[in-house]
């Protein structure tokens, strides 16, 4: 009976709390807000995002110290806010997520950094050890205008995953041709194409389709 009443004061607070994202929560409570049922917490990160803030730094505690599903989601969360003058915080939080011991946060965590503009931490990302972190942190740093960004994407195409060398090549294809040493690194590319063994199917198409993309934009 106990139990019930207080998940739904949780639940409660948790879904004010983001509702109308006007009242912001003292830190103090942030141990309620993070033990409270998974369901009750994807609410309420549902809510912020719909919202498009994080809850005055309710989604970067969700992020960091939630259960693993919470903090996938918040981490996710977190990254939407990109493009909507999202204070340092968020970006600290994910920078926090990116050290995360669960593989699955951590790879949310780096296309998120991407997101907000953090290649840097991203590019340190694309050297996880777990392949799935790794693929999706050359996802993000494909989608910049970065250059040195594009510099791991290359050298993706040589990574020991399969899954990861064909988000490289992928990639490419969304490459922008404002970034910095643009010709010099879609020459790289070419190069480097002609290496791909005709055995290899899977990478080969989407090296054709990449090189399609860049002939569409240059």
């Amino acid at each position: 009976m106990h139990q019930t009443v207080r998940k739904s004061l949780v639940g409660s607070v948790l879904l004010g709390l983001c509702g109308a994202c006007l009242s912001a929560p003292n830190t103090s409570q942030y141990a309620q807000f993070v033990t409270a049922p998974p369901a009750e917490a994807a609410q309420s990160i549902a809510r912020c995002e719909a919202a498009r803030v994080d809850g005055d730094g309710l989604l970067g505690a969700l992020a960091t110290r939630g259960s693993t599903e919470v903090r996938v989601q918040a981490v996710r969360a977190l990254g939407r806010l990109a493009g909507h003058e999202a204070p340092s915080r968020v970006v600290e939080a994910l920078a926090v997520a990116a050290g995360d011991a669960e593989p699955r946060v951590r790879a949310e965590a780096a296309f998120a950094l991407g997101l907000h503009g953090q290649t840097a931490a991203t590019r340190k990302l694309a050297s996880d050890p777990d392949a799935a972190v790794r693929a999706r942190a050359i996802e993000a740093l494909s989608k910049t205008t970065d250059g040195q960004a594009y510099g791991a994407v290359l050298q993706a195409l040589d990574d020991p995953d399969a899954t990861v060398r064909w988000e490289a090549a992928l990639g490419v294809g969304r490459w922008d041709k404002r970034a910095e040493h643009y010709t010099e690194l879609v020459q790289a590319f070419s190069q480097r194409a002609q290496q791909v063994s005709m055995d290899d199917s899977e990478l080969l198409w989407r090296v054709l389709y990449a090189h399609a993309r860049l002939k569409l934009t240059s």
